[in-house]
């Protein structure tokens, strides 16, 4: 590919990171009623886990010609917060973003949130 610059411009789509059931339950009676995984609290039976897409994340990284891997839409950052492996969040604001600080970051979380009235987002995340 000639004109390819080496930029992936956005992996994933809606609700990228949001990649399997969200919970056990889910597998076997499908969405619960109401369909509230993480509003108005995360429902205690989540299960937050990004490794799948952390993988595709680091193995495109790894295709020769790639300079940088972007992700500009997608990511449910109050599911984000969810998961207790911090690795995802390091590594989005390390390799796949532009711009942004610790302080900005965590600033964009609490806005995005508030905007799409899932206010179960207490801690802010400092990196």
């Amino acid at each position: 590919m000639p004109d390819f610059k080496g930029y992936i411009h956005d992996v994933g789509g809606p609700t990228a990171n949001f990649r399997h059931p969200s919970c056990a339950l889910q597998e076997q009676h499908g969405l619960c009623k109401g369909k509230k995984c993480l509003a108005p609290k995360p429902c205690p039976n989540l299960q937050a886990d990004h490794r799948e897409y952390l993988d595709i994340l680091r193995a495109l990284r790894q295709v020769d010609g790639v300079k940088k891997v972007f992700i500009r839409s997608g990511i449910r950052y109050d599911y984000l917060l969810c998961d207790p492996d911090d690795s995802f969040f390091r590594e989005l604001v390390q390799h796949h973003t532009r711009h942004f600080s610790g302080r900005c970051f965590s600033i964009i979380i609490l806005r995005t949130t508030r905007c799409a009235r899932r206010l179960c987002v207490e801690p802010i995340v400092q990196i």
